[in-house]
């Protein structure tokens, strides 16, 4: 097909209807639209066709984001086809400036476009975000209503006076809660409308928080479990005195996020220090003027300090979490360099668990406790340092120079290529526990089935051109190719072989180039067996990323690291941020480390308190290390 015969009401290559025509300058390139996208016609000329496509190729990626950010609204009511006809009147306009070989100006208008593109559907989202919470807050309040009516008595005097204000607290939490929501819509972390489910879910259970808390704290006001001043304020024993009172203080609670939170944890600080102040003997005083009268003074002194032993029993579970993460790192054969002095720590570390076991069984020949716990801080430090920071640390330093690959989302998180790591260790920690949502999250970091269910069931033209948007090898050679050429090459990736696993990419691409009838034009896109082999591999990865990625929702918050703030991001957005990260092979290597790291960690199966600060501090250490403790080959590169 010729540039000139590219024309509105025409056909495309791929026997697709044209309805507008952006630009056409024969004998060189047309750009047009169909129902489905923006595409390009390369020149009638072959060589000058070639360099049009290498152009273009770089522009695939994105120009597949936002062709998934705006198929919803092609096919939608007249309002949203227009937003996608304006779209992709920008879109034109960006290969239009490709085509006129300035492809990095191209990449920074898609880029534009893109952000606009999700700050359209960002905008309608929390609108819709508003909508949830205020139906939710709506319901409670019903709810509520119909329970006080019902309860009260022909007077109007509650029975239960106690109970009543129980239930009404519930009124003044959700009140909270929305009026907290409301005021900071715009600065609340909302998904795009692509994700309904999960923004109306985070909006619901926000205003069903703020009524729980709400109620939490007025019984703990009741109960005098905690203290609360604001003014003259009290929660009294009847109705008439306290309804005001309640209402206010559980607006209170309602609409602070951790108002609720902190109390619980000072109140269980407080029962938690009462307790160890009952359970610990004191030493008589007596005992301690016998030890000063044989000469021991100084010890004499402060025979508490000296010689307590109710801090070793903690710091001695902390020593064997961190003698286990370092052991298991060991196993690993990942970041050898980085983990080379583990056994000379493990090794301290046992000779001090021994030590602290002589003072907690009262052994005659133990040293004081405070000499023990001392030795013990020192080794809990050193086991704090070795391994998993510099493993993480050298992960950050490598992800920092592919961030660029995985979008402005990941590029912006907080802590930059350390906030990537931590996002995606404690991504697979949350999933742990689930075998099969960790066998996913595994899938999609490495782009690998760990189980013959995350292989897609059945393969439509939809799946298929996610998947090819997320394969850029493979988008490149099928680019302008029929519609099903797509589908069918993915659904001869899936066909089983006689083990019942389907077919290596080596021995498919062997065939594929073999088949004389050659119906899907394969052999004139590709070089050579290998070129297909590599392109293959990626695109069967991308299903089966896919597939992985539909099995893990909710978000992956982040702890503030290095000073950093703290952050939220979707697990799926995570995800194929790393997918896109690896093209950069030295970024594929360390996401594989990410992944063996987890699973040491997981498979260590350690109370989740303590394994997470194994973890915060191994992420704290090694936010240090970026920038100055790179890999060894990354140093190389660098002085060459």
């Amino acid at each position: 097909m010729l540039v000139s015969e590219v024309k509105v009401g025409g056909v495309d290559p791929a026997g697709v209807e044209i309805t507008d025509v952006y630009k056409k300058s024969a004998p060189h390139y047309a750009i047009y639209r169909t129902a489905s996208r923006v595409l390009a016609h390369y020149a009638d000329d072959e060589v000058e066709a070639k360099a049009q496509s290498a152009n273009l190729a770089p522009l695939n990626p994105i120009r597949g984001e936002i062709n998934g950010l705006i198929d919803g609204w092609r096919a939608g009511g007249p309002k949203q086809l227009a937003k996608a006809v304006h779209f992709d009147r920008r879109v034109a306009d960006a290969l239009s400036v490709a085509l006129e070989n300035d492809t990095t100006g191209a990449l920074d208008v898609l880029k534009i476009v893109k952000t606009d593109i999700i700050d359209e559907r960002t905008s309608w989202s929390r609108f819709v975000y508003l909508l949830a919470a205020f139906a939710a807050s709506a319901i409670v309040i019903l709810v509520v209503w119909l329970v006080l009516n019902r309860w009260s008595e022909v007077g109007g005097i509650p029975s239960n006076p106690a109970a009543w204000l129980l239930w009404f607290s519930l009124t003044g939490g959700t009140i909270g809660a929305f009026f907290s929501i409301a005021i900071g819509i715009r600065n609340r972390t909302v998904l795009t409308d692509l994700h309904l489910r999960d923004n109306v879910a985070d909006a619901v259970l926000r205003v069903v928080i703020g009524a729980i808390a709400a109620s939490v704290l007025v019984s703990l006001l009741k109960l005098k479990a905690v203290s609360f001043s604001l003014g003259t304020l009290s929660v009294g024993d009847t109705v008439d005195g306290a309804w005001l009172s309640a209402l206010v203080v559980a607006f209170a609670g309602g609409f602070s996020e951790r108002l609720i939170p902190d109390l619980l944890e000072k109140t269980a600080a407080t029962v938690a220090t009462a307790s160890a102040s009952v359970n610990t003997p004191a030493i008589a005083p007596a005992a301690a003027g016998a030890q000063s009268a044989g000469g021991n003074a100084a010890a004499g002194a402060s025979p508490v300090a000296a010689n307590d032993p109710g801090p070793l029993q903690s710091i001695r579970g902390d020593i064997e979490a961190g003698r286990q993460v370092v052991s298991a790192l060991g196993k690993l054969g990942v970041g050898s360099q980085l983990v080379s002095k583990a056994d000379m720590v493990a090794g301290a570390a046992d000779q001090v668990l021994g030590t602290i076991d002589k003072v907690l069984q009262n052994d005659p020949a133990a040293p004081p406790a405070a000499q023990a716990a001392s030795a013990a801080t020192a080794v809990l430090g050193a086991l704090d340092n070795a391994g998993l920071p510099g493993i993480l640390g050298g992960a950050a330093s490598v992800l920092s120079g592919a961030l660029k690959l995985a979008g402005p989302a990941i590029a912006g998180l907080p802590g930059g290529p350390v906030g990537v790591v931590a996002g995606l260790v404690l991504g697979g920690l949350q999933v742990a526990a689930d075998e099969q949502k960790f066998n996913a999250w595994k899938a999609a970091l490495l782009a690998k089935p760990f189980d013959r269910s995350l292989l897609p069931d059945t393969v439509d033209g939809n799946t298929a051109q996610l998947a090819l948007e997320l394969s850029p090898l493979m988008a490149k050679r099928l680019d302008g190719s029929a519609p099903n050429v797509a589908t069918e090459l993915l659904r001869a990736c899936l066909i089983p072989g006689p083990d019942g696993n389907p077919k290596s990419s080596g021995d498919l691409a062997r065939d594929l180039m073999a088949d004389a009838a050659d119906d899907l034009g394969l052999r004139s896109r590709f070089a050579s067996a290998a070129e297909m082999t590599e392109a293959l591999e990626e695109y069967r990865g991308s299903a089966v990323f896919l597939r992985a990625r539909d099995a893990l929702a909710g978000q992956v918050a982040i702890p503030p690291i290095a000073g950093a703030a703290a952050a939220s991001i979707d697990m799926g957005t995570l995800l194929t941020g790393a997918l896109k990260m690896r093209e950069d092979p030295r970024a594929g290597d360390a996401l594989e480390k990410v992944v063996y790291v987890v699973q040491a960690l997981r498979d260590l199966h350690l109370d989740p308190a303590k394994l997470m600060g194994v973890v915060s501090s191994g992420l704290e250490a090694g936010a240090a290390m970026v920038g100055t403790t790179r890999p060894t080959e990354e140093r190389r590169n660098a002085a060459a």
